[in-house]
């Protein structure tokens, strides 16, 4: 039996280790996101003001000056509601440049905490 190099194996067969290795690239990311999401971040609300934000139809507050511990979905959602709310009281104009430099900022913040 003679086995052809990969460039010259039959159509069917490329396409079926291409589909493969895509599904194994989409399985890898599902897991890595399911690890992300079971994560504790910690959170630090630098406002003087207590701030409530709701999540998934739950209201969450997270005290004032305090660092909570929320699971990292939870945390990103808490993270981006919260840098707006600050901008728009300081009337500080924002793009969405500005506001990723912030959230990296705050990552820096949560991952010299940890």
């Amino acid at each position: 039996m003679r086995v052809e190099p990969v460039s010259q194996q039959p159509q069917e067969q490329k396409f079926r280790h291409s589909w493969y290795n895509t599904f194994m690239d989409v399985a890898d990311l599902v897991k890595k996101a399911n690890k992300e999401a079971n994560q504790d971040v910690m959170f630090y609300n630098p406002s003087s003001e207590d701030f409530t934000v709701v999540y998934h139809n739950n209201s969450l507050i997270i005290p004032a000056l305090r660092i909570s511990t929320f699971k990292k979905p939870v945390a990103d959602h808490i993270k981006k509601h919260l840098v707006t709310e600050i901008l728009n009281k300081k009337g500080v104009q924002h793009t969405e440049k500005r506001i990723k430099e912030i959230y990296k900022k705050l990552e820096d913040f949560n991952e010299t905490e940890s």
